[in-house]
């Protein structure tokens, strides 16, 4: 299903996942047909909790990887 996707993907994973391993999410970031964002964090699987460790790693990630589409011209009407 990730080589139909065509839209620009952002894939975050916590390095110390035990729910779902870092190696199956570099996996998947490498079956997209664009290149998807691939970023993991040094964190569990709890990746959004505002009281995490790397919220605001993920926080920046997020509004970097949205400005880009934006600046790709990709952005809503």
């Amino acid at each position: 299903a990730a080589r139909r996707v065509s839209c620009p993907t952002l894939i975050v994973q916590g390095g110390r996942d035990e729910v779902l391993a870092p190696a199956f999410a570099r996996r998947l970031s490498a079956r997209f047909r664009r290149q998807a964002r691939y970023l993991e964090l040094p964190s569990g699987h709890r990746l959004l909790s505002e009281r995490g460790p790397c919220w605001s790693e993920l926080e920046q990630a997020v509004l970097e990887f949205a400005g880009s589409l934006r600046y790709a011209g990709l952005q809503r009407p």
